[in-house]
């Protein structure tokens, strides 16, 4: 799901991750690692000066994070017709 909240204006900064890892995979080399989605995530963040532990991170920073995406809303919705949520902040839908 984090990955479909990326701003479209920030997913130049997502490819290059990518090419990255493709590159790596590419190169046939054994015992490398390569970036899962998590990983990704982090280098996404840490590339542009934004705390990249999950813990740390701030999810209701719109330059980073596209919080108007249908998908979360749909989430949203559906995640408070079964759980008790607290209502959400105006400025973040």
């Amino acid at each position: 799901m984090l990955r479909s909240l990326i701003p479209s204006n920030k997913e130049p900064i997502f490819k290059c991750i990518e090419d990255h890892q493709n590159c790596l995979k590419s190169l046939n080399i054994s015992n490398l690692e390569y970036a899962d989605l998590k990983t990704e995530i982090g280098f996404y963040l840490h590339t542009s000066n934004e705390a990249s532990e999950a813990r740390k991170r701030d999810y209701k920073n719109q330059n980073f994070w596209n919080l108007n995406n249908d998908n979360l809303k749909k989430n949203i919705a559906f995640m408070r017709a079964i759980l008790p949520l607290p209502p959400l902040e105006p400025s973040l839908f």
